[in-house]
């Protein structure tokens, strides 16, 4: 018998959980991200409120959204993540909420990111 979602949800955040303090190390630099990351940001206005989807610690892109004058709001199933995320980046927004069922007002945001989501799971 197979994992139920809720299941899936639980370990996908343990795992975060347990990895927190490596997973910025391992995964935070990406000349790809910055370029993706840059190209959004040319195309939004000024003080554009932007979803980070699978935020983490908030580092590197709620950061750099931040940096370029965008209100951030950041979607996490990892406690450790946000908890870093929110002695990072106090000016921001954190959510701890699945992001695949999380529900926001229609044109709640001007962009959505999930760069450094990794697909954990099944369609």
């Amino acid at each position: 018998m197979g994992l139920g979602s809720g299941d899936v949800t639980k370990l996908v955040a343990t795992g975060y959980d347990q990895i927190a303090d490596s997973y910025l190390q391992q995964f935070g630099q990406s000349a790809v991200r910055v370029r993706k990351l840059n190209e959004l940001a040319d195309l939004l206005p000024s003080r554009a409120h932007v979803l980070d989807l699978g935020c983490g610690a908030g580092v590197p892109v709620s950061r750099d959204l931040i940096a370029r004058g965008f209100e951030v709001t950041g979607v996490d199933t990892s406690a450790q993540q946000l908890e870093r995320a929110r002695c990072n980046l106090p000016q921001a927004r954190f959510i701890r909420a699945d992001m695949t069922t999380i529900e926001f007002p229609a044109f709640a945001f001007d962009a959505v990111t999930a760069i450094l989501f990794n697909n954990a799971y099944s369609a």
